[in-house]
């Protein structure tokens, strides 16, 4: 049942039951509100990804995003001004051979990703940081990224029965397939029962 004929029926029983207009007009308002209201409300409540869910060797399938000559300048310039971030004639001068943006303006991209790929609908509550940071290959203007994470370990606290950590290996590719990123990250994530999780 679509939308549209969700609201032809509404139409059709308030038609059926009030022949003074203003209270047809009223109870199809009012029926249009409860009904955005259920669907905002059954959207906000869909079902999360919790610590429970996540099991050693589960894959992750992150987001994609483009980044542009225009963007890497403008980061670089204003966090990490080193010239074959910021200067093309420089970059080919240098031992990267052409413009390429900053790791930590690829680090920015990887979180885009991984927030519209996996945090949006997870449990996860924070990061107490990453263990280890690889740039492999440049990043280089008119790239798209996209990448994949796999869960390595995961650990429910001792001290918070609530929640638990996971240790997530991260690989970021390039339009090419290339491999230019790995990261290692840790999170923390809710549980969806108090009980003991291995």
């Amino acid at each position: 049942l679509n939308l549209h004929s969700l609201l032809q029926l509404l139409i059709n029983l308030n038609y059926s039951h009030h022949k003074n207009i203003l209270n047809f007009q009223r109870n199809i308002y009012y029926k249009i509100i409860i009904f955005i209201l259920l669907v905002k409300r059954r959207v906000m409540t869909k079902d999360l990804i919790y610590f429970e869910d996540l099991e050693i060797g589960h894959k992750i399938k992150l987001g994609s995003i483009s980044v542009s000559k225009k963007e890497i300048i403008s980061f670089a310039k204003k966090f990490d001004p080193q010239p074959f971030h910021t200067n093309e004639i420089k970059a080919k001068e240098s031992i990267f051979g052409g413009l390429c943006a900053s790791g930590w303006h690829a680090c920015s991209l990887f979180m885009r990703i991984l927030y519209d790929g996996f945090l949006i609908n997870s449990a996860a509550l924070g990061s107490p940081g990453m263990d280890e940071i690889r740039w492999l290959k440049p990043l280089r203007p008119g790239e798209t990224i996209t990448g994949i994470g796999e869960v390595v370990k995961k650990t429910p606290s001792k001290s918070r029965p609530e929640i638990g950590s996971l240790v997530i290996n991260y690989e970021v590719f390039n339009k090419k397939n290339e491999l230019i990123m790995t990261l290692v990250g840790i999170s923390i994530f809710k549980k969806k029962y108090l009980g003991k999780i291995k």
